[in-house]
């Protein structure tokens, strides 16, 4: 049977408002009661869209309150019970890729404000991008005058042959700060003893790269600090690291730690895959300390046969799983 343009119109239009219907009637939470130790999220909207170019998108908006029977004590400040955060996210088939977007807001309880660190801070401000194995992104935090640390950043890139961070702020010694700020002779003494000692710069590398299952070979982690009066202190912090041994890249290198601890190789073309999943993403985070207001927004990138990539990467997954079965099943 054949439908006319303006019956299958029709037909999709209410099957699109059913199911809005449905969703927000059995999503919501009102035809049911959740056990308190359950977030309540509550869909407040379920939208979707035929764009110019016959894609499609799907957007949600959505708000989770937190019980506070999942609160954990030390964070109740933070996350009071019966505080919500409300998020939105839509993902759209597109003609080249396959488009996530998502934005997340919670506006701060006013006593966890007054409370340090946050006391001190008036802006932070999160940025990260990455295009296809490539990325940067940084960090910066803004205070309040008089506090012991000011003009806070943090900065990184990253491919899959080099990872460089580096990190820079202004000290203030005071003698109403307790330890190595109270002085700049209390602070020299501690710089002397960290990062002006090769031994501990050398531990701290060490740390590093057994953290990383040795994926990950420190070349550089060092700090420099100069003193341009008697009161503060600018501080830097450099490290630099490579893939680890012989590998010429880091996921080769991961693919070497997960064999030294006994797993079979082949894992590489799977990770490369789930990489390449991904064309780009950007990702940013701002807190605003005058409004309270901590805003996360997303934006991810995958290539446009999503569906079919994540199909071939199972596939390839259960034939590295059974050709090692196979393996440890024939008799020697």
């Amino acid at each position: 049977m054949k439908l006319a343009n303006s019956e299958r119109a029709r037909l999709l239009t209410l099957s699109l408002l059913s199911l809005v219907v449905l969703s927000s009637t059995s999503i919501s939470g009102n035809g049911a009661t959740l056990p308190s130790t359950i977030p309540t999220l509550q869909r407040n909207s379920l939208a979707f869209t035929v764009q110019p170019d016959r894609s499609v998108r799907v957007g949600s908006n959505t708000t989770t309150t937190l019980p506070a029977s999942t609160i954990p004590k030390n964070v109740t400040s933070l996350f009071p019970p019966g505080y919500a955060i409300h998020s939105t996210s839509s993902f759209s088939q597109q003609a080249n890729a396959v488009v996530q977007t998502s934005t997340t807001q919670y506006q701060l309880p006013t006593q966890a404000t007054y409370q340090p660190p946050l006391s001190s801070v008036s802006s932070i401000t999160f940025t990260a991008t990455q295009t296809g194995l490539s990325g940067q992104g940084s960090l910066a935090i803004d205070t309040y005058p008089n506090v012991p640390v000011t003009n806070v950043l943090v900065t990184y890139s990253y491919d899959v042959t080099h990872v460089h961070v580096g990190a820079s702020a202004q000290l203030h010694f005071s003698p109403s700060y307790s330890g190595i700020l109270s002085s700049e002779t209390a602070f020299q003494s501690e710089w002397a003893a960290t990062f002006a000692n090769i031994t501990w710069t050398d531990m701290i590398k060490s740390q590093i790269q057994n953290a990383t299952l040795h994926t990950i070979s420190v070349t550089t982690f060092s700090g420099t600090v100069t003193y341009p009066d008697g009161f503060t202190a600018n501080v830097s912090i450099v490290l630099d690291g490579v893939p680890s041994g012989a590998a010429t890249d880091f996921v080769a290198a991961f693919e070497q730690a997960l064999a030294s601890m006994g797993v079979p190789p082949g894992f590489n073309p799977i990770i490369q895959s789930a990489l390449a999943l991904t064309k780009s993403e950007s990702l940013s985070l701002t807190y605003t300390g005058s409004t309270r207001t901590l805003i996360l927004q997303s934006t991810t990138t995958y290539v446009p046969d999503l569906d079919s990539q994540v199909n071939n990467l199972k596939n390839q997954f259960f034939q590295l799983l059974l050709s090692l079965c196979h393996s440890s099943n024939r008799p020697p």
